[in-house]
Parts: structure tokens; C-alpha cells; sequence
């Protein structure tokens, strides 16, 4: 968020602002080929 706020010049929006100071819940990076996989292995 920070670097679109620098690379258009325009503060970020309140309610996406005040994302920072939220706890982060998730931290799983999953590379693009297996999204399809892992959407559908929560499905059964």
C-alpha cells in the first residue's frame, strides 16, 4: 500500500489505511499454477 500511495502521489483510502494496524492472519504464498489445486482440495 505504501508504494502505490508513493507511486501515484495519493494517500491511501481510511478504510484500507487502517489495515496496518491489523494483526496479519495468513502468510501462505501459494504460486499461481497450484490455485486451482488447493481451492479444490479445501472443497472435500
Amino acid at each position: 500500500m505504501q508504494e502505490l500511495e508513493a507511486a501515484t502521489g495519493r494517500t491511501a483510502p481510511a478504510s484500507l489505511a487502517a489495515l496496518r494496524q491489523k494483526a496479519e492472519r495468513f502468510n501462505t504464498v501459494i504460486d499461481p499454477e497450484q490455485i486451482a489445486q488447493v481451492a479444490l482440495s479445501y472443497q472435500e
